[in-house]
């Protein structure tokens, strides 16, 4: 017969450890709890620094092509020519160009690439009016050139100077440059002829450019058919310029800012100066109530 225990006896106590028996606590050592912080930082700040080392250094991003994607210029922007029937577009920035002075870049790291020592590098080819670099990873540069535009040329001394709208000058005229009708711009003996001109001159001179180059858009209002057919345009002085045009036999005296009455009044009055006086030097109309007319050998204008 098995014995039964009774609750509140000292029977039915189990033992679950034995008395006096310490319990033992395991320690970490020492160099354990130093080294764990020092991992941690590694893991939060060596990764990246190594990844980013890694990304400038890497061959695998090295710069090993580059794409142009160039506008080309229109020549005749201000004068169109009446012979044809769309602007003449000249490539002035040739791949080659671009590739020789690019050379030197290929194998940088395309991440350490200067895009604005890129762009400067461009500085030295006169018809680049600017430059928009991008990098296209891994190891692809894409440019996208500007070039500028020739709205005339500039008669200086003897050579042929390409001037931009703003009446900047560009470059000469080379003697491969393709044939564009462009109106020439000619100047009096010691304005803007200096051999090393100062700030001041360079920017008189732009500013007489642009008003020669404002004229044909003027002449454009009243007769467009004579603005495209326009072949030089001599400045004279403030506001005063003589127009050679292609249509007209006599060159014209004009004064910018009045050509709208006064080329109105002359249409009239073209063939019979051409078949009562012949040969005329010029056909003043600058002053407001006549028009002067300068018959070739003459000493004496014939006024009307």
């Amino acid at each position: 017969m098995t014995p039964t225990l009774k609750r509140g006896t000292r029977d039915n106590v189990v033992p679950f450890r034995h008395r006096g028996k310490a319990v033992r606590y395991r320690r970490r050592h020492p160099l354990v709890r130093l080294l764990r912080p020092f991992v941690g930082a590694v893991l939060l700040v060596g990764l990246p620094v190594g990844l980013g080392i890694w990304l400038l250094t890497t061959p695998r991003l090295a710069l090993a092509a580059v794409t142009v994607d160039a506008e080309p210029s229109v020549l005749g922007t201000t004068l169109r020519p009446s012979h044809q029937h769309a602007p003449v577009r000249v490539r002035r920035v040739s791949g080659a160009w671009v590739q020789r002075i690019m050379r030197p870049l290929l194998g940088t790291n395309l991440l350490r690439l200067n895009l604005d020592q890129v762009s400067r590098t461009f500085d030295e080819h006169p018809w680049v009016q600017s430059v928009e670099a991008r990098k296209e990873l891994p190891h692809r540069l894409r440019l996208r050139i500007v070039e500028r535009s020739a709205a005339a040329l500039l008669h200086d001394g003897e050579q042929l100077l390409y001037v931009d709208p703003n009446g900047a000058v560009i470059a000469p005229l080379g003697s491969n440059d393709p044939a564009a009708d462009l109106v020439v711009l000619s100047m009096l003996s010691g304005f803007g002829h200096d051999t090393e001109p100062s700030a001041e001159a360079i920017a008189a001179r732009e500013r007489a450019l642009r008003g020669a180059l404002s004229l044909v858009s003027e002449l454009a209002g009243v007769r467009p058919d004579w603005a495209e057919r326009i072949s030089e345009i001599e400045l004279m002085g403030m506001d005063d310029y003589r127009l050679s045009v292609a249509t007209i036999p006599f060159p014209l005296l004009v004064r910018a800012g009045t050509l709208h009455e006064r080329i109105r009044r002359l249409e009239a009055l073209v063939p019979q100066i051409a078949a009562r006086y012949g040969a005329v030097d010029a056909v003043d109309l600058r002053f407001a109530r006549r028009i002067i007319v300068q018959p070739t050998g003459s000493a004496t204008s014939m006024r009307s």
